[in-house]
């Protein structure tokens, strides 16, 4: 695993802006009888190469990601994403929401990258840049490895999950859901709309007194405020119990974040339920 950033320690107006990259590889649950490296049958070395690294996977922000593949970044008119070709100008309009633009590639990365090595002078390094937004990186060296491409081992999700159209997810793809996806997107949901479901059930529930409670059923209310940091509590404990390893104070620690899970969901279910039967009497 490649971990990258970068900082800027001393900016003025009157000079250059310096930046320092912090580089850093991890080697996770690495086997001490692997710390020699592997021997690995290729087509050229027939009795066997020894493997000391392979470079997995990139963790870095955006930015970081421009640097480390050589890119130009996200301030580019042209080049500014690294996933698609789209244009900086429809970022903002209904067209940039759109998966409609050809995606890059590592491979045609990693050509621009010894096609910008091989010219010799400035000038002329600066054009190329200009016209394609890549310059020249060392992770070009490694012909196995993609800057643009999602680890296989991370799932990809249907387009519309929740809808007949999308199937039903395999065992993979509910595990990316929940310990990837959804631990991302739910926090700016909560943030966003519960307090406005809240004031919406208030209305309702102030109109259905009104009326003498005869009517309909009492209100309830679409998004509860607990129910965020309860299902983070279940997302923690799925990501101790399906790590890559665990031990005895893992599997304690997840086991306390699952009870808790279980306790605040049965909680939440027990006062819906007491709302229907008040409501019936």
């Amino acid at each position: 695993m490649l971990g990258f950033d970068r900082f800027t320690f001393t900016q003025s107006k009157s000079g250059c802006i310096h930046s320092s990259d912090v580089l850093s590889f991890n080697i996770t649950n690495l086997p001490i009888q692997l710390r020699d490296g592997i021997v690995v049958l290729t087509p050229r070395f027939l009795q066997g190469h020894l493997c000391q690294a392979v470079l997995i996977a990139g963790c870095m922000n955006h930015i970081a990601l421009c640097k480390a593949s050589a890119m130009v970044g996200h301030a580019s008119q042209n080049d500014f994403c690294t996933k698609c070709k789209a244009t900086h100008d429809v970022l903002s309009t209904s067209k940039g929401l759109k998966d409609i633009f050809p995606h890059r590639t590592g491979e045609e990365n990693r050509k621009f990258a010894f096609l910008y090595r091989k010219i010799d002078n400035e000038d002329g390094k600066q054009s190329f840049f200009n016209k394609h937004g890549v310059a020249y990186t060392e992770l070009a060296q490694l012909p196995y490895f993609d800057m643009f491409e999602m680890p296989f081992w991370v799932g990809q999700l249907p387009s519309h999950v929740n809808y007949p159209a999308a199937g039903s997810l395999s065992a993979d793809e509910y595990k990316s859901l929940v310990l990837i996806y959804l631990p991302a997107i739910i926090p700016f949901i909560w943030s966003e709309w519960q307090p406005v479901a809240a004031k919406e059930h208030e209305a309702a529930l102030k109109k259905w007194r009104q009326k003498g409670r005869q009517t309909d059923l009492e209100p309830k209310i679409r998004m509860h405020e607990n129910e965020l940091s309860n299902f983070l509590k279940l997302t923690a404990s799925l990501k101790i119990l399906l790590g890559c390893s665990v031990c005895e104070v893992d599997i304690e620690c997840a086991k306390t974040h699952l009870l808790e899970y279980l306790q605040g969901y049965q909680k939440a279910s027990l006062q819906v339920s007491s709302m229907s039967c008040s409501s019936d009497l």
